[in-house]
């Protein structure tokens, strides 16, 4: 098969990881190895845990993304249950998102699919507005709201690591708390 099709063949490309999570090295893959260079080096901890998680197939570059964007989804709307206003925020982002879905960003020329790392920095955009708008809100903190800072902060660094760029998600906050010391928000 040839490029570009062999992008688009997921039975293709699920044989070809079956390959090579059965490959037997001539060395200890664990020891003295180097990968590239770049700043998405937890591009590849995504794909393990995406892996370990739900098997060594494509599908699970997939899965994993819907499932950490469904986990920030659930912890903002268990946080703002009460306030119809965040939660109108959270469906605006999930509007957004499907709309990106079925744009031309994943065309071939494009991303090609939300397994790029390019894309997965979108993992970021929810854990930002949860921790903003509890930064805005300056209720006093509760477990539920500590935890879920917890939650969203450890889903934040995570989509930095995967996409060192995701760092523009930490700029809104950093402003949103300066402005909170000076009186502004």
């Amino acid at each position: 098969m040839k490029f570009p099709d062999n992008l688009r063949d997921p039975a293709l490309i699920n044989a070809a990881i079956d390959k090579a999570v059965r490959f037997e090295w001539p060395f200890n893959p664990e020891e003295a190895i180097r990968g590239s260079g770049g700043d998405d080096l937890g591009f590849v901890d995504y794909v393990r845990l995406s892996f370990l998680v739900f098997g060594h197939k494509i599908q699970s570059l997939y899965y994993t993304y819907f499932l950490i964007f469904g986990v920030s989804a659930a912890v903002f709307l268990w946080t703002f249950r009460s306030r119809p206003a965040l939660l109108m925020l959270l469906l605006i982002t999930s509007a957004a998102q499907t709309i990106l879905f079925v744009s031309n960003i994943f065309a071939s020329h494009n991303l090609g699919s939300i397994s790029d790392p390019r894309f997965l920095s979108i993992l970021a955009v929810v854990p930002g507005l949860h921790l903003g708008c509890l930064l805005l809100d300056r209720s006093p903190p509760s477990i539920t709201n500590v935890a879920s800072a917890i939650v969203h902060s450890i889903i934040l660094v995570f989509a930095f690591w995967i996409r060192a760029s995701t760092i523009w998600a930490s700029w809104p906050l950093l402003f949103l708390q300066v402005s909170s010391w000076f009186g502004v928000c």
